[in-house]
């Protein structure tokens, strides 16, 4: 409320994929958590514009595990935080609709090389303080540390609840 404001934002994905080789059937498993904690700053607040920027914390908690036949198994996991910068804006369209879009990006070298994500969203003010949002969202990060490279990309549709008091 006001100036000033604070975000939180987690998301799971978790992918697998099977690969038949000459010994079997292969098993790729990859399982990530990812939460950005996050300070905002409004500098446009009317009826049809609200606008916000800030900064923030991204941390990664990744895991990656490797099964093959006759060859055994092999995992890797690995943590880091990366700084952020956000801006996003929201409008409304209908006295209980509004669209959000919303860009970050960061890393800077940090840990990861760069991470950058964009997010469109519609939402629906479901109380005075509850929206549901349906989104749709592209992730890209590059880390390359400690002899694990992990460059990705993924995107898709997200569901989401924001809570404001």
């Amino acid at each position: 409320n006001g100036t000033f404001g604070f975000y939180a934002d987690m998301v799971f994905i978790e992918l697998s994929e099977d690969y038949n080789v000459t010994t079997g059937k292969a098993e790729l498993e990859l399982d990530q958590w990812m939460v950005t904690l996050g300070g905002l700053y409004r500098v446009a607040d009317s009826s049809s514009l609200q606008a916000d920027v800030g900064a923030g914390v991204r941390l990664f908690d990744t895991s990656i595990d490797l099964s093959v036949p006759g060859y055994g198994k092999a995992s890797r996991s690995a943590d880091w935080v990366d700084p952020v910068i956000t801006a996003r804006a929201r409008m409304p369209v209908a006295t209980k609709c509004f669209v959000v879009l919303d860009g970050e990006i960061g890393g800077f070298g940090v840990e990861s090389d760069l991470v950058w994500q964009l997010t469109a969203a519609t939402g629906y003010h479901l109380t005075d303080n509850i929206d549901f949002l349906l989104a749709y969202r592209y992730l890209d990060y590059d880390y390359d540390q400690d002899m694990l490279v992990y460059d990705l990309a993924t995107s898709g549709l997200a569901l989401g609840l924001t809570i404001n008091f």
